[in-house]
Order: C-alpha cells, then structure tokens, then sequence
C-alpha cells in the first residue's frame, strides 16, 4: 500500500484491526489524522469528505502531539473505564448522538459572518510593492497608570462551537472557507472552545486543544532512545522523505503563522514550545554518533509570517 493513499491507512487498517481484535480500542493519530478529523478538501479525489473518524469507524482520534491525551487515555482505560466512557480528554476527537452534557452551544456564523470569496489574484498579474523593512523608531508614550481588574468569567468553558455541517460545506465553498477559519481560531488551549459538525444522523466531536507542554516536558520527550533509522522492513531502498530529515534537529513546535500553504498551526496550534540549548545539543551529539553518514544538519523552526520575531528570539 502507498503511503499516500488515504483509504489505506485509517479506513482499511482500523478495519483490520477490529476484524482481529474485537474488544480493542482503535485510536487515530498522527498528521494524516489531524487534518482530516472535520470534513476536508481531499486532493486525491478533488472531493470534501468526511472525517477521517466517520470513514474509518475508528473509536477515537487523537489530533496534534499525543503525548498528553495518550498517556490520559491509557491510564484511564488501566483504570477501569472503557474507551466509549472517554469522551472529555484534551486533543481527541469522538463521535456522538448529541452534545456532551452540560455544554452549551453556540453556532460558528455568530463567530465568523461568511461572506463572498475573492478572486486568486495571478502571481504575475501585477507588481505589488515589497515590504522595505526599514527600522521604524518607537513612538514615545506617556506612562498610563494601571487598573487591576477583578476575575472575569470565562465564557468558553463548557461551550462548543456547532460547524456547518458536512452536507453543507461540501457544496458551498464559502462555508467550507468559513468552517476552516473557526478551526484555525480555535487553537488556543487557554480559551479554545470544542468544536461539533454533523455528518449525517452523527456529530463528530472535537474538544479543545492540550495544553503545550513545557520545556523540561519537551526535553523528556526528545530524550527518549529513538533508533533514528528506517524500519529494517524497507531494506536498502531508499527513502527520499528520511533522507530529507535524517540530520534535522527539530527545536521548537507550534507556529503562530497560520499560513494557508502549510499544517503546522492546524496540527500543532500556535502556541511556541521551546526546547532547551542542553537539550538540542546533546540530540546532535546523539546523531553524530549513531546515524550513519552524519555530516551536519540544520536546526528546524518556524519561519514564515514570523521570521521577524523568531530572529529577536
């Protein structure tokens, strides 16, 4: 099977998978996953489809980095409860009859107003002015005296936000334009708000992001004994994507970019999570010593829409 076909990897392993061990939880993860856990534009088949999570029939799906909802999920099913009871972990999606009790919700349009989709101007239609990017000298401001306010209430808490639903947006590209929009708002773990979107008689639900992890977290986390190769099933072939990444040293997650051209704030969110200088430098030791082939590689952030304060950083 390639990896590149969609029907291969959630639909037909989860299928696999329940056929040899009925009573085993199928949890979805992974990029493939993470964007496609609400109906989605599919380039193979120049369609919308639905969630991953419908198609696959899969119980849950774990979107972004998994190391806090697997661990939550894994020691909650220790514990005794089963995979349908678990339905309010951080950075899962589920699907459902109706919304979770206790919430309330709200519709996106009270969020966004959809409106019309302007025309993609042509690359080299016209020449449009480039940023100068000359120092600009700060405006000086008057001292302002400073007003602690009480405790506000947080109206996100217990609210869910209701999406066009699938029938919808795989019609009307506006409201597929404006469903994106309120996924890509919804990131911040501080104040995210659930997501819900019907797809025929069901609801797939999706609650708020995790919360990022620190940077003693991450450093754990890159500490880990990865072996840092391919499987021994590939053999001697060669494998372009790993050539690419065999070397890189992956220092921070999240982008607050949110260009339309890349996953990294739809997968990831926007909040910056930093690793330590220990930390980076003893993983390029690592691959020194053990990664054939080791020439130097190159230290991997986020750069665009950004680059400007990445560079103060």
């Amino acid at each position: 099977m390639r990896a590149n076909d969609r029907t291969a990897l959630p639909l037909v392993y989860t299928q696999r998978c329940k056929e040899a061990w009925k009573d085993v939880p199928v949890i979805l993860g992974g990029i493939e996953a993470s964007l496609r856990r609400t109906a989605h534009y599919d380039y193979w088949s120049d369609t919308v489809r639905r969630s991953v999570l419908v198609d696959s029939k899969a119980d849950m799906l774990m979107f972004g980095n998994g190391e806090r909802p697997l661990v939550e999920v894994a020691h909650r099913l220790a514990m005794g409860e089963t995979i349908d009871q678990i339905r309010d972990v951080r950075n899962t999606a589920i699907m459902v009859k109706e919304a979770l009790p206790g919430w309330s919700g709200v519709d996106s349009t009270r969020l966004d107003t959809p409106g019309k989709i302007d025309p993609i101007p042509h690359p080299y239609g016209e020449d449009l002015p480039c940023a100068d990017n000359k120092p600009v000298a700060p405006k000086k401001q008057e001292a302002k005296s400073i007003t602690v306010q009480p405790p506000r209430p947080k109206p996100w808490e217990k609210t869910y936000v209701l999406l066009p639903s699938f029938e919808k947006v795989k019609g009307d590209k506006v409201l597929y334009a404006h469903a994106s929009r309120i996924l890509h708002h919804e990131t911040n773990p501080g104040c995210a708000r659930a997501l819900m979107q019907k797809h025929g008689e069901r609801y797939i639900w999706i609650n708020p992001p995790a919360i990022p992890l620190s940077t003693e977290e991450m450093d754990s986390v890159f500490a880990l004994p990865y072996k840092r190769v391919p499987h021994p099933s590939y053999g001697d072939a060669r494998i372009p994507a790993y050539e690419m990444i065999r070397f890189s040293i992956n220092i921070m997650r999240g982008c607050f970019g949110g260009c339309s051209f890349c996953s990294i704030t739809e997968h990831e969110g926007r909040i910056i999570q930093s690793r330590s200088e220990d930390s980076i430098i003893n993983e390029i030791e690592a691959i020194r010593d053990t990664v054939p082939g080791f020439t130097g590689g190159d230290l991997r952030s986020r750069r665009a829409n950004g680059q400007h304060v990445y560079a103060a950083l």
